[in-house]
């Protein structure tokens, strides 16, 4: 008779908190990204041009904040996922042998 393996599909607590972390600091970004869209979406902005050009260089700073670190998390979490495939195909791979 062959022997039962029992597989428990875990995720490891620190791959839970790093991913917690990930949410949340995307999530910080609501309030600016609010302001970005009402800037962007006023379809009779104000004549007055210094106020139109402070306005814009400000929301470019915000934005290029903001991207820098969305494309840190997005590489972040991708790396967090790839490793907890191959630790899973590393299990899978223990459990067969």
């Amino acid at each position: 008779m062959k022997k039962q393996v029992t597989c428990i599909k875990a995720i490891p607590y620190h791959e839970i908190l790093a991913l917690q972390e990930i949410n949340e600091r995307l999530a910080s970004w609501q309030k600016m990204l609010e302001i970005l869209e009402i800037f962007f979406s006023e379809e009779n902005p104000p004549v007055n041009k210094k106020k139109i050009i402070r306005d814009y260089h400000a929301c470019a700073k915000i934005f290029k904040a903001f991207q820098k670190d969305y494309e840190e998390l997005v590489g972040r979490e991708k790396r967090y996922l790839t490793n907890m495939v191959e630790e899973n195909k590393m299990d899978k791979q223990l459990l067969s042998d």
